[in-house]
């Protein structure tokens, strides 16, 4: 029996590391699970200088949740995912995107759409929503629901939504003259 066990020696140390490694999968998808659960709902003071946010392309990024590297990172790479709960788009100073934790919204694929007034002294959230939040283009999501399902329904110049009538150029201007980037 003594050779038994020291011939099967090593298989107490197998079950110890894979109960270790069911209790870190365990660990693991609780980190995922919450992650997931996370949610951001955001307030007029959350919106503030655009320019302050990094730019991708014509537009303004950012994470309310921390998670603005990997915001960032998705957006460099279009058709490749999601983009993470808490991620805030803007391509002008009075407007926004914001995305929400899955299931808030499936027609929108989770996104919240803003409309903005913006002074020296701030931010005021003039409407908000899904599908009711109508800007100087129209209804958000009747634009945003041309795109493409792989660009998760973020508008682009080619990405199958309703084009903006103006340049590149134009729509950057537009960012230099948030009110709030100047403000003390």
């Amino acid at each position: 029996m003594r050779r038994v066990f020291r011939s099967f020696g090593w298989v107490p140390f197998v079950l110890l590391g894979a109960f270790a490694a069911c209790s870190s999968a365990d660990d693991s998808s609780d980190q995922v699970r919450e992650a997931l659960q996370q949610d951001v709902v955001l307030q007029a003071s959350d919106f503030g200088c655009i320019k302050d946010w990094p730019q991708v392309r014509d537009f303004r990024i950012t994470n309310k949740l921390g998670q603005e590297a990997d915001s960032v990172a998705r957006a460099n790479a279009p058709g490749e995912g999601d983009y993470p709960v808490g991620t805030v788009i803007q391509v002008v100073p009075v407007e926004s995107m914001v995305k929400r934790a899955p299931g808030f919204s499936p027609e929108s694929n989770d996104w919240e759409f803003f409309l903005l007034d913006v002074t020296e002294s701030g931010t005021t959230i003039t409407s908000r929503g899904v599908a009711d939040v109508v800007g100087p283009g129209g209804n958000c999501l009747d634009c945003h629901a041309q795109s493409e399902r792989k660009w998760d329904l973020v508008c682009e110049r080619d990405h199958g939504c309703g084009s903006i009538p103006v340049t590149p150029e134009f729509l950057l201007m537009l960012q230099d003259t948030d009110p709030r980037c100047s403000a003390p």
